[in-house]
């Protein structure tokens, strides 16, 4: 879906690594190859058929440099995954305990990769309303994982015996703050509270140097209010059919529901909350970020328009 947030962070990044990616190459060897490109672009009806050859060449082998360059870019995103899943037995140890939330195709992945030669325990919140959790829970012990599910309410009180957390990240901020499936906040300050480091796991497309403060960018996304409560429960909120003071049947405020169900789809968990980002190039610290934004996208691209 266009319209989220997650997916439009992740258009607008890839659309920075192009753009930059194609600087790059124009300013390769002195600026030699953009000039010339330049050169052909501008190429009018006044130049002789030699120098049109020669300016067509070049851009041509611009062209097939740049496409080369996007190649290699579409395959390091096809095994951005593979690349994190590849650092599990680095971060979790024997007989410790990890605890999740909710339900992630990458965390599945770095739990059962950490499986093969480690031997600990997981627990697995359900991550309401969807209750995810459940299946990840499932899965991981159909493949030996010592598996615990639990409600949502129960984070605080599990946390105590967790000596990791493993989250999902939808979008990593330019300050370190990760925007990441809503119920991770929750469970990211009960682990501040119990001094238990937090891992997010991003592939590079997914760091953006917006940050949280940015009008281009916008974390408020509601989903329905449906996955949270029956629409008939309207019915006891006052709408068609309520009783009036004297216990008799009718409408209540005009038939307008008294109701307000807010149903977020991400959560911004701060970085002072993160304890570490790991990404297909290893792990960065929340302030690292920054820093990594540079390497991979160029200033003037923050924005669009």
């Amino acid at each position: 879906n266009l319209s989220h947030p997650s997916t439009e962070l992740v258009v607008g990044n890839m659309c920075r690594r192009v753009l930059h990616i194609i600087r790059e190459e124009a300013a390769g060897d002195g600026g030699k190859a953009g000039n010339a490109a330049s050169d052909a672009m501008d190429a009018s009806d006044g130049s002789d058929d030699e120098d049109n050859s020669v300016r067509g060449g070049a851009m041509r082998a611009f062209k097939a440099e740049v496409i080369e360059v996007i190649g290699e870019l579409i395959d390091e995103l096809e095994s951005v995954n593979a690349h994190i899943v590849q650092h599990a037995l680095e971060h979790v140890s024997p007989s410790s305990v990890v605890l999740t939330s909710g339900g992630s195709d990458i965390v599945e992945a770095f739990l059962r990769e950490a499986n093969r030669k480690r031997k600990f325990q997981c627990i697995v919140a359900e991550g309401a309303p969807g209750l995810t959790g459940h299946q990840m829970a499932r899965a991981l012990a159909e493949k030996g994982v010592e598996t615990t599910a639990v409600a949502d309410a129960s984070v605080f009180a599990m946390m105590s015996r967790a000596n990791l957390v493993v989250l999902s990240a939808c979008g990593v901020f330019a300050n370190g703050g990760i925007l990441a499936p809503a119920g991770h906040h929750t469970v990211a300050l009960a682990a501040k509270a119990h001094s238990v480091p937090v891992v997010f796991l991003a592939g590079l497309h997914e760091l953006s140097p917006l940050g949280p403060g940015d009008e281009a960018f916008d974390t408020d996304d509601l989903l329905s209010p449906a996955d949270v409560i029956d629409y008939t429960a309207l019915a006891d909120c006052g709408v068609g059919g309520g009783r009036d003071d004297g216990g008799n049947e009718g409408d209540v405020d005009g038939d307008v529901a008294s109701l307000s169900v807010a149903n977020p789809a991400y959560d911004y968990v701060g970085p002072e909350l993160v304890t570490l980002v790991l990404t297909d190039v290893g792990g960065q610290v929340p302030a690292f970020v920054k820093q990594l934004l540079s390497e991979i996208y160029d200033p003037a691209d923050r924005t669009f328009g």
